[in-house]
């Protein structure tokens, strides 16, 4: 299994687009907190994993510029993408619409038992709803 990390180095969303080309069967850790990714990154970035990693267990994503498109993307990816067991969104800009795009997600994903929205707009009228949510799941499987 694979590691990526590209933390901090300030990719945006341009090459988001060059590097989602890159990804392979293998990977199972990719770190790409604070990157000024946006909701364009989101949608290059979640399209590639859902094609191309499907060994994926973590995805790190804090600290972005990540909005409610992008939360949206993030959310298609969880319900086709069945071994992603972490995500961590922490410090990024979507509010309710994407927080409530991601919870019910949820619902579709079974494998997912860790999400970070902490520092997000969402994060006080959604987050204990989310750790709820996921909490019910993982006791039922």
């Amino acid at each position: 299994m694979q590691t990526v990390a590209f933390a901090g180095d300030g990719l945006g969303d341009c090459a988001m687009r060059i590097l989602s080309t890159t990804f392979r069967a293998s990977l199972s850790k990719l770190d790409l907190s604070s990157n000024e990714i946006g909701d364009e990154g989101t949608e290059f970035l979640t399209k590639s994993l859902a094609r191309a990693a499907p060994s994926l267990l973590e995805l790190i994503l804090d600290n972005n510029k990540i909005g409610d498109q992008g939360a949206y993307h993030i959310a298609e990816l969880l319900g086709e993408h069945k071994r992603l067991e972490v995500l961590r969104l922490a410090g990024n800009t979507f509010g309710e619409t994407g927080a409530v795009d991601l919870l019910n997600a949820l619902v579709r994903n079974s494998s997912l038992v860790f999400i970070d929205i902490t520092n997000s707009k969402a994060e006080y009228a959604s987050g204990w709803e989310m750790t709820a949510r996921l909490t019910k799941i993982s006791s039922t499987s």
